[in-house]
């Protein structure tokens, strides 16, 4: 019996640095000047991924594709959509690193290379960074960050969605707080057979209790309805009905390795 996804996702979430990233450096018109994102970058480097972060705006597209969950982050918990059933193998990535095709990238995957990071002489000041990992970046580009050494608008359109996911992510950080400090959260694990005969567990993940969600108070289900936060627990419990897209899809893996 094989068992992925919440310890494993935890681990990445106990790590120095957030998923996906190894060596982020700030963005400098020095040192970036004509380099923009390698024109045939792929999405390999989540490929290991079996859950991936979600915020709260989000979830409402994540729904169609992808089962969500909320997994514990040292003392609090966070929203994930789940990608893979087996440990170190996200389910939507090719071997090649597309994507698969007509389903939903989160927002987290389309932000990397990019990052906004605090430190400095101001702690509180957040500078946008990118990680400088081999592949990932192109001298030359058609598409550069820094021409002439100003800011192109490809990289102000950057800057603007890491500073929107930024905002999503705290947003999305007060709901999972609010969600389970509500008690509305239990531990659950799935055993999933596949094509192979191995049975998967899948586990660690907290899910919505829905006779707990049921039987709120009225005047917090009332303040949930203004801010939002019915709607994503909503659409949190209907992505459910993604695990079957989800475990087909491990069925093919299983079948492509046995050809």
């Amino acid at each position: 019996m094989a068992t992925a996804n919440g310890a494993e996702a935890a681990a990445a979430q106990k790590s120095a640095m957030p998923m996906f990233y190894q060596k982020p450096m700030p963005v400098d018109v020095r040192v970036h000047e004509g380099t923009g994102v390698a024109k045939d970058r792929t999405y390999s480097f989540a490929k290991e991924a079996t859950a991936l972060p979600v915020t709260i705006l989000e979830v409402t597209k994540v729904m169609q594709d992808y089962p969500m969950a909320f997994l514990k982050t040292g003392d609090g918990v966070a929203p994930v959509a789940i990608t893979g059933i087996r440990p170190n193998q996200n389910l939507f990535v090719s071997e090649d690193g597309k994507w698969a095709e007509d389903t939903y990238v989160p927002a987290y995957v389309r932000r990397y290379p990019f990052i906004l990071a605090s430190g400095g002489p101001k702690p509180d000041q957040l500078t946008l960074c990118v990680d400088n990992v081999d592949g990932m970046l192109e001298k030359d580009s058609a598409a550069p960050m820094v021409k002439d050494g100003k800011a192109t608008p490809v990289l102000d359109r950057v800057l603007d969605f890491c500073r929107s996911f930024d905002q999503a992510s705290r947003a999305t950080q007060q709901f999972a707080k609010d969600v389970f400090e509500a008690g509305l959260l239990a531990e659950r694990h799935a055993e999933i057979k596949l094509q192979d005969g191995k049975t998967h567990r899948v586990g660690g993940f907290m899910l919505i209790d829905e006779e707990k969600l049921r039987t709120l108070d009225d005047a917090t289900v009332a303040k949930w309805h203004k801010n939002g936060y019915l709607g994503a627990l909503y659409a949190i419990l209907m992505s459910g009905n993604a695990w079957r897209d989800v475990v087909v899809r491990a069925g093919m893996k299983v079948a492509d390795k046995a050809e």
